[in-house]
């Protein structure tokens, strides 16, 4: 894989920094005893077998007897390290993440020696991690915007058809659901005061956008009439006029405030100028993931020293068939950086 100036210059700086990691996590058994002893620090542990939760009694425990079930309970445990063997690995990765040096799983696997795929792996279960922590100013953004860096093909994507293909195959399935509730509209308490021409009206607008004058043609309406209609409703929110004065069943993907549109087109050309110089590419299912890693790389503040460690290492595991299965809604969200608000 070609890499451009900006990833090369931070492997560059992975390179210069490897002498630190292992000064500090080196060699696997060390890395090893750091991982377990702050797993020991917890509280509680899970039973992997009957999901009981045993209190932990000692700090220099690593097996446990469940209380319940009375069967063997390794510390790892339905942690991020369950069956690990790359402890020095996933230190290093998280520690160069906490420095903002943003390697990608090509470069992790070269730089520390380990297959692609295991360090693929460790990615995504890093960024799935770092997405439970997302802020509530992180900004919404439609995943459409983001298509110029969708470049990799994913379980998803339809057979022999490009990558960016899975986005609309998204909308179509999003679109089938909308046309699907709209049939029962008028079983939804929001619409139980909407007047017969007002419900006709939602059920054409859910299909497709459509003009007042095709509005006015289906509904045997007058043009006035279906004005004043169409106005009401889109007070209420229930549609939305766009370019070409075509109407539409609003969503949760339409975001109509044009500051906000502004805000979340700045956003995303940040986030694909990010993967493109740092990943050269991504599936489009792990939009949320790596919006994960543009967060870790520009935000010292919150990802000091230990502090993604810490989080990684107490959260839940997260399995490989989870990570098959993950896929980023029609939006996704964005941490501004703390330069670009």
């Amino acid at each position: 894989m070609v890499f451009n100036r900006e990833s090369e210059a931070v492997f560059e700086l992975a390179v210069r920094a490897l002498p630190t990691l292992r000064a500090e996590f080196g060699p696997e058994e060390k890395s090893r005893r750091i991982v377990l002893q702050k797993l020991a620090e917890r509280k509680t542990i899970v039973c992997s077998h009957c999901k009981n939760e045993n209190k932990i009694t000692s700090t220099k425990m690593r097996m446990f007897l469940c209380r319940k079930c009375r069967k063997e309970i390794w510390l790892t445990a339905r942690t991020q390290f369950h069956k690990a063997k790359l402890f020095f690995v996933r230190l290093a990765i998280l520690r160069l993440q906490e420095m903002g040096i943003c390697i990608n799983p090509n470069q992790a696997a070269r730089l520390l020696g380990a297959s692609y795929s295991a360090i693929s792996h460790i990615y995504k279960q890093i960024g799935i991690t770092v997405q439970s922590k997302l802020p509530e100013n992180a900004c919404e953004v439609k995943t459409e915007n983001a298509l110029s860096v969708v470049s990799r093909r994913t379980r998803l994507t339809p057979a022999e058809k490009p990558a960016f293909e899975e986005e609309y195959e998204m909308q179509k399935k999003f679109e089938r659901a909308e046309a699907g509730c709209s049939s029962d509209v008028s079983n939804n308490s929001n619409l139980s005061d909407l007047s017969e021409l007002e419900l006709l009206i939602l059920e054409l607008v859910s299909k497709n956008p459509i003009s007042i004058d095709e509005l006015v043609q289906k509904t045997n309406a007058d043009c006035s009439a279906v004005s004043v209609r169409l106005t009401l409703l889109e007070l209420r929110g229930f549609i939305e006029c766009s370019i070409g004065n075509l109407f539409a069943r609003a969503n949760s993907i339409h975001l109509n405030e044009k500051k906000a549109d502004e805000k979340q087109q700045r956003l995303s050309e940040g986030f694909c100028t990010f993967i493109k110089d740092y990943y050269q590419g991504i599936g489009r299912k792990n939009l949320q993931i790596y919006s994960s890693f543009h967060w870790l790389a520009y935000d010292r503040k919150t990802w000091s020293n230990d502090k993604l460690r810490d989080l990684f290492i107490a959260y839940p595991y997260v399995s490989y068939q989870e990570i098959l299965d993950y896929v980023t809604p029609l939006t996704f969200k964005i941490v501004s950086r703390f330069d670009s608000c």
